[in-house]
């Protein structure tokens, strides 16, 4: 249902037989009368069943025509002229009340598209994104016209339109995939990357002196917690010992962790006592991985 006008949402009609107030309900598609119709999208209708005009209606039209049926008191808006409307039962028209919220906030919509529908042809001179957003992010707006606000992003090259286009469910899936592209195509434009993890936009610098790279936010490896040397041997002999792994498990741990063991740039120990230790360990590592490839008993 389309209006023009919606002052009729703040009107109030009372009914003059039972004193309630009428309801606001839409217009019936059909006329019975002279059919020039009714002269409006909506009617306001006393819908009380305890309406004194409702109640004597059954017997009267009984009485006069035969016929199982009552009257309505009706009236058009912007109007007190009163009228009668015949109903086959009670429950007419109960289904077609409208919900003045609801229009109220698609004729608030309605307006929002056909300012935003001018101000298209402006908007990249102005560098305004409000209108191509509005259009874009609208369901109930027209294709062609958000079609056309969609390929005004890339003109305005304003970042600012990721977040909400990334937060809103398209219902047509050819507007999410065009809008994902263009959106790929403004960061490239900008020498900048989405997170994949984190909702936020960080620049790719070049090289030079802070050119080195984004920083790991990973958590350090367990193994620079451990700094001396004897730390690191008594670590592995504890995992060895404690578990009881076959030979091909065994085999990839202590490989894996070897080049940590021998890492020893950062040990606070002397060279003798790293090769002493290191010599070691070379002795008993056949020995530790036959015990730990013996199958628990």
């Amino acid at each position: 249902m389309v209006m023009q006008n919606y002052d009729y949402l703040d009107e109030v009609h009372i009914c003059p037989h039972c004193k309630e107030e009428m309801s606001c309900c839409e217009a019936p598609q059909i006329h019975v009368g002279d059919g020039l119709g009714w002269g409006s999208d909506v009617l306001f209708i006393c819908l009380n069943d305890a309406c004194s005009l409702f109640l004597k209606g059954w017997e009267n039209i009984d009485s006069k025509y035969g016929h199982h049926a009552s009257y309505r008191y009706m009236e058009l808006p912007r109007s007190k002229e009163g009228n009668v409307m015949m109903v086959g039962n009670k429950d007419a028209f109960k289904a077609s009340v409208i919900d003045k919220e609801t229009i109220r906030k698609q004729n608030k919509r309605y307006h929002e598209e056909k300012e935003a529908i001018a101000a298209l042809d402006s908007c990249v001179a102005e560098k305004n994104l409000t209108p191509v957003l509005t259009l874009l992010l609208d369901e109930a707006a027209n294709r062609e016209h958000r079609r056309r606000a969609m390929g005004y992003l890339l003109q305005l090259n304003d970042l600012s339109c990721i977040d909400p286009i990334r937060n809103h469910q398209f219902r047509d899936s050819s507007f999410e995939q065009e809008t994902n592209l263009i959106i790929d195509q403004l960061l490239k434009n900008n020498f900048k990357k989405e997170c994949p993890y984190v909702a936020q936009l960080v620049r790719a610098l070049g090289c030079g002196p802070r050119g080195r790279g984004f920083k790991s936010h990973h958590p350090p490896h367990f193994f620079k917690a451990i700094t001396s040397f004897g730390d690191r041997l008594f670590f592995i002999l504890r995992i060895i010992f404690q578990e009881n792994w076959h030979f091909s498990l065994i085999s990839s741990k202590f490989f894996c962790l070897l080049p940590v063991f021998s890492n020893n740039q950062k040990t606070s120990l002397g060279n003798i006592t790293v090769v002493r230790r290191t010599f070691y360990f070379v002795r008993i590592a056949p020995w530790m991985i036959m015990q730990s490839s013996m199958p628990p008993k």
